[in-house]
């Protein structure tokens, strides 16, 4: 007599990438399992390597007088963007895509770069999301650094509140920092955070007015200047910045600051 033949699925493990491997069997779909340990991903992603081109490949109007150094933390050639304190910056038009409020409710949010700056005046811009010109109002959140203190702060532009935090570790020239920069969405001042090299920090925290959300505005992103034609720049250099549509978590925040610290690329 003839019996149904047993079939034996041999599951099948085979090295794809460094971060990645193929699992499955030999008569089904693969899957592809990320096994690098994140869990985010980069909206907008400028390592800033000779160029001011997004990584993520997403086409955007980039512009910006600037010069290029070494790499913040390996010393590589042309692989930060150096800022002068007088005139350079980096301008992405018309991001929509990067508004996380509508006048209603926030979403979650973070920003990341690596810095080294030359001087600890008053008001480096870091980023801002605002419309360009010197005397413009408009805006829904930026970072500067004021003698030293990190500054993270979101605007309510119809009913005028804020929320912001300030870091209490003053930051030393010419030393190598990876800053992240999160929020959680809620509308409270309670879910900013600031992470220096991995470790969250102590901040001081204030709200002025009523705060309900950041308003959704078709403004530029300007790094390294407070409005294009505005007398606030930036002064040192800058490599690997991203935004994520996410709230990083600390363990996310030791992760990038591991991965970029040795010359390793931000998550797309």
């Amino acid at each position: 007599t003839l019996s149904e033949p047993t079939i034996t699925y041999v599951p099948l493990v085979v090295p794809l990438l460094a971060d990645s491997l193929y699992i499955g069997s030999t008569l089904s779909e693969p899957t592809i399992v990320d096994i690098s340990g994140a869990t985010y991903q980069a909206l907008l992603y400028m390592p800033f390597n000779g160029n001011v081109v997004d990584s993520t490949g997403r086409n955007l109007a980039v512009t910006g007088g600037t010069t290029y150094g070494n790499g913040i933390f390996t010393g590589t050639s042309n692989n930060s963007i150096a800022f002068n304190s007088s005139s350079d910056y980096v301008y992405i038009d018309n991001s929509v895509d990067v508004n996380f409020g509508n006048g209603t409710n926030d979403v979650p949010f973070s920003i990341a770069a690596s810095i080294d700056i030359n001087s600890n005046t008053t008001n480096l811009p870091f980023i801002w999301k605002r419309n360009g010109t010197s005397g413009g109002t408009e805006q829904s959140y930026f970072s500067l650094i004021n003698s030293g203190i990190i500054i993270f702060r979101l605007v309510d532009q119809s009913t005028g509140g804020l929320m912001d935090i300030r870091t209490t570790t003053v930051l030393s020239t010419n030393t190598p920092y990876q800053v992240l920069l999160t929020y959680d969405g809620s509308s409270l001042n309670s879910g900013l955070n600031i992470y220096i090299n991995g470790v969250l920090q102590s901040v001081t925290r204030s709200t002025s007015g009523t705060y309900i959300a950041m308003e959704e505005f078709n403004h530029e992103l300007i790094v390294g200047r407070w409005g294009k034609t505005n007398t606030f720049n930036f002064d040192g250099e800058m490599e690997d910045l991203a935004i994520f549509k996410t709230e990083l978590s600390g363990s996310d925040a030791l992760s990038l600051y591991n991965t970029v610290s040795t010359g390793g690329s931000v998550p797309i």
